[in-house]
């Protein structure tokens, strides 16, 4: 008998028990066996995902919208949380990325909600640094707060090449999520700079993520965590 119809067989809180100790890998695997946990998996990632959303956002459905319109991805301990299926890893404040051509149409569809509000904003527009986005801060309807990195290359992706340790290289939208490394996330370990090289907050949140989520941190050194630009 195949493994998802003894499966199948149990009653479905046995089911939910299951799904609930497998790791991202194994439960999109387990999706992949059938079309009734295929549907299954769905359901259960996506209820994950609005859960998530609505530690920062009343109304998941409204949020995703705005990602929606504007192109624009959640990234961060967020992002963490779903792959790793963790949510002890969220943090106060919800990181969204979001493309340069984009960014306006972000900022505006926020602005245009009655009860979000601008915390503040760093890195003028002029200093196009591609490696440093700049960020926006914002209060949610539920006076959550919310960076918004507007990157500065046509990729909502760029600003996550800064990001402290490869445990934060990860995503999530309103159609799909991704994780750069895989391998190493959900293991449980994570690479980063040695903490001299970190800022103050890079450090808080490399050392929460090694903390909360039981992560193995290896450090390596600036020079080889922060490889040298091009010469032109």
């Amino acid at each position: 008998m195949a493994i998802h119809s003894k499966l199948m067989s149990i009653p479905l809180e046995l089911q939910l028990e299951v799904e609930d100790i497998l790791d991202m890998r194994s439960l999109l695997a387990l999706g992949g066996t059938c079309t009734y946990f295929r549907d299954h998996v769905s359901t259960t990632l996506k209820k994950e995902r609005d859960n998530i959303i609505r530690k920062y956002w009343p109304e998941s459905e409204v949020f995703l919208r705005i990602l929606t319109w504007s192109h624009a991805i959640v990234t961060g301990e967020a992002a963490l949380a779903f792959v790793a299926r963790d949510p002890s890893l969220l943090s106060p404040e919800l990181e969204v990325c979001v493309s340069m051509h984009h960014s306006y149409d972000l900022l505006d569809s926020l602005e245009q909600q009655m009860l979000v509000t601008r915390a503040g904003a760093w890195d003028n527009w002029p200093m196009r640094d591609e490696r440093r986005p700049t960020a926006y801060l914002y209060r949610s309807p539920s006076n959550a707060l919310m960076r918004v990195l507007c990157s500065h290359t046509t990729s909502p992706f760029t600003p996550m090449t800064s990001s402290p340790t490869t445990a934060l290289f990860n995503y999530f939208d309103n159609f799909s999520f991704g994780c750069a490394y895989r391998d190493l996330t959900i293991n449980r370990r994570a690479i980063a700079p040695q903490l001299p090289y970190l800022t103050a907050e890079e450090k808080a949140r490399v050392k929460r993520i090694a903390s909360k989520g039981n992560f193995a941190l290896s450090q390596w050194s600036a020079a080889v965590a922060y490889p040298p630009s091009p010469s032109y």
